[in-house]
C-alpha cells in the first residue's frame, strides 16, 4: 500500500510539474506577442528553484517565471551548497545553451558540400578553419578580406557562405549569384576577389544557394556580416583582426 501511495504521490507531482511548465509557456509567449513578437519560447523547464519554471528565449534570454504564471524575473539566479560554494544557475545554463548552439553548427557546417563555398586554404598545413558569412557591399568584409592571405600564411583556412543583407533580389544578391555561378573553385575565387577588391563584378540571375545559404546563417543566430564561427563552432559577429583571430583560434 505504501509503494501505491508513493507512486501516485510521483504521479500527482509529475502532472503538476508539466502544467507548471506548460502554464509558463503560455504566459510568456502572451508577454511576447505584446512586448516582442519576434521573440520565441525555446524551452520551459523546472529551475533549481522550488515551484519556479526556467524559460529560454530564442535570442538566449532566461526568465524565472512564479508558480501562477503571472509574473517573471529576469537575473542572475545564484544557487549555493556547501560543497560548491556560490554558483551562477543562470550563467551555467547560458553557457549550456551556448555549447550545444556551438556544436549544433559546427556539424551543419561539416555536413555543406564544398562546391556551394568559396574557401581560401593555406599552402602548407591547415591549422584552423574558420567559415565566414559575407556580404561583398560590407565595408569590414571587405576589410576581413584584404587579410586572407596573412590568415592563410598562419595556416587559417577561410571558407565564405553567402549572406546578402539586402535579401533576395538585391544588387549584392545578384553579384553574390555571380560568384557562386563562376564555375570550378578558382573561377569562384577570382570572382569573389574582383567583387570585393574592384567592385566590378556584373550580377547573374543563375541559380544559386545563396539565399539558402543567408537563411541557414539566420537560423544559426547571424543578424550581419561579417559573422565568423570558429573551429568549435562558437559564433563570433563582426570584423575581427587577423592576429587577434589566430590569437583566439590558439594559433600562435
Amino acid at each position: 500500500m505504501n509503494k501505491v501511495i508513493g507512486a501516485l504521490f510521483l504521479l500527482i507531482g509529475a502532472v503538476s510539474t508539466a502544467h507548471a511548465t506548460e502554464d509558463a509557456k503560455k504566459f510568456v509567449d502572451k508577454v511576447l506577442q505584446q512586448i516582442a513578437p519576434r521573440l520565441t519560447v525555446q524551452s520551459v523547464a523546472d529551475s533549481p528553484m522550488p515551484d519556479v519554471s526556467e524559460v529560454v528565449l530564442s535570442n538566449g534570454d532566461i526568465l524565472y517565471v512564479n508558480p501562477k504564471a503571472e509574473s517573471f524575473m529576469i537575473g542572475q539566479m545564484v544557487r549555493f551548497s556547501e560543497e560548491a560554494g556560490l554558483v551562477n544557475v543562470t550563467d551555467a545554463k547560458k553557457q549550456e545553451i551556448s555549447d550545444a548552439q556551438s556544436a549544433e553548427r559546427k556539424q551543419i557546417l561539416a555536413e555543406i558540400s564544398e562546391q556551394e563555398k568559396v574557401t581560401y586554404s593555406p599552402e602548407g598545413e591547415v591549422k584552423a578553419r574558420i567559415h565566414v558569412f559575407t556580404d561583398i557591399s560590407c565595408p569590414y568584409c571587405v576589410k576581413l578580406h584584404r587579410e586572407i592571405p596573412e590568415l592563410n600564411k598562419m595556416g587559417i583556412e577561410v571558407s565564405y557562405l553567402a549572406f546578402p543583407r539586402a535579401g533576395q533580389g538585391s544588387t549584392a544578391h545578384k553579384q553574390m549569384n555571380a560568384i557562386w555561378c563562376a564555375g570550378d573553385e578558382d573561377a569562384r575565387r577570382d570572382a569573389m576577389d574582383q567583387a570585393k577588391l574592384t567592385r566590378s563584378l556584373a550580377g547573374s540571375d543563375c541559380k544559386t544557394p545563396v539565399i539558402e545559404q543567408m537563411a541557414l546563417g539566420q537560423s544559426m543566430g547571424v543578424t550581419g556580416t561579417p559573422a565568423l564561427v570558429m573551429t568549435d563552432g562558437k559564433l563570433v559577429p563582426g570584423y575581427v583582426p587577423a592576429k587577434q583571430l589566430a590569437k583566439m583560434l590558439g594559433i600562435n
